[in-house]
């Protein structure tokens, strides 16, 4: 809380409960003056993501929220940063003893979509609240695209959609989300091992296809649905950074690059000429 009101003024403690859900509990904090905001940032991570990860994301949010400044002084910007649902690994890995169900839960669509009900749950009375003009932009990544998407479908008050390093949203198109596809808008380095899962797991059982023939005809399944930033999904592609080696490229900083957060910060405050976008992919 000192350090969201020390870099954007004002801060709120807007979702704690150190017991739901186990094993890690839930935090929000509200960045910035969210009363008087007429744009407002919703940001979650995905595996990892925990309480323990707040300050680093209120740091990438005040970036964000600086940004817009910058490019519209008059605008008034705020944030919500959000770890209130169960991500995997974001907390103990076993529980008195026992290993968590959250440790197989990366590649499983229903644990996503009982999550997003979670994250339905918490955040859309504060949602519901804000002045009836404020717009809500939620930047997801990886998992949290997952759970997001899940928890929008579900209801969740948000205007706009950035999906970064996703695996899939758990749904064949953008138009099965109840949002414009014209203000869905994806992020995915060609290195993010991540984005590409489906693409390298089918590679690699073309590989062994050369040794097993009947191999190279299974087609691995996009357990969380495909890549939204393939064309057929049918998103706003951002261009992003693709000289990342394979064991960064998936990593938040890669991207809320200088020129990622100038992208996302644009598309916060509606300026839609200022994104770099290459196509709807």
């Amino acid at each position: 809380l000192d350090q969201a009101a020390a870099t954007a003024g004002k801060s709120y403690l807007l979702v704690y409960d150190p017991d739901f859900p186990a094993p890690q509990g839930a935090l929000a904090i509200g960045v910035g003056d969210l009363e008087t905001a007429s744009h407002v940032l919703l940001m979650a991570g995905g595996v990892g993501t925990g309480p323990d990860t707040v300050p680093g994301d209120i740091t990438d949010a005040t970036a964000i929220l600086a940004a817009a400044n910058a490019k519209d002084p008059g605008d008034l910007s705020a944030a919500i940063v959000y770890a209130g649902y169960d991500a995997p690994f974001g907390g103990p890995l076993t529980v008195n003893g026992i290993v968590h169900e959250e440790v197989p839960a990366i590649l499983n669509l229903g644990y996503a979509t009982a999550q997003g009900a979670i994250m339905r749950d918490q955040l859309s009375p504060i949602l519901n609240s804000l002045p009836a003009r404020t717009n809500v932009t939620a930047v997801l990544h990886s998992f949290g695209t997952t759970v997001g998407a899940a928890a929008v479908k579900a209801g969740l008050p948000v205007d706009q959609i950035v999906y970064t390093g996703s695996p899939g949203v758990g749904f064949t198109e953008a138009g099965q989300v109840p949002i414009n596809p014209a203000f869905q808008f994806v992020v995915a380095n060609v290195n993010d091992p991540v984005v590409q899962l489906d693409e390298i797991l089918q590679g690699a059982l073309s590989g062994l296809g050369a040794v097993l023939p009947l191999m190279v005809t299974v087609k691995v399944p996009d357990v969380l649905g495909p890549n939204p930033a393939l064309r057929k999904f049918g998103a706003q592609l951002i261009d992003q950074q693709g000289g990342l080696p394979l064991f960064q490229a998936h990593q938040t900083p890669a991207y809320l690059t200088e020129e990622g957060v100038e992208n996302v910060a644009a598309i916060l405050i509606e300026q839609y000429d200022d994104v770099e976008i290459v196509g709807e992919n």
